[in-house]
C-alpha cells in the first residue's frame, strides 16, 4: 500500500481469506517524491513517483523507483 502523504509503502501480511491484514514493513527511499502507484516485478517493487505540482504535458517527466522487496 503507498502512502502517499507520507512518502512510504506499508507492505501488508494478508489474511489467507483476505478479509483482513497487518502492517508488517514500511519502506521509504529518498528518491520518493509522493508515491502514487506501486508495482511489484521479479523481486522488485517499482513506486511512480506523481508531479501534483507539475501541468501534465505530453513531455512531462515522470520517475520510476525501484526498491528491492525485504
Amino acid at each position: 500500500m503507498v502512502q502517499n502523504q507520507l512518502n512510504l509503502i506499508a507492505r501488508i501480511r494478508l489474511r489467507h481469506d483476505l478479509s483482513s491484514g497487518q502492517v508488517v514493513e514500511r519502506i521509504s527511499d529518498p528518491d520518493f517524491d509522493v508515491p502514487t502507484t506501486i508495482a511489484s516485478f521479479r523481486g522488485h517493487l517499482y513506486v511512480v513517483n506523481a508531479r501534483f505540482t507539475t501541468p501534465p504535458t505530453p513531455t512531462t517527466p515522470y520517475t520510476v523507483v525501484r526498491v528491492d522487496r525485504r
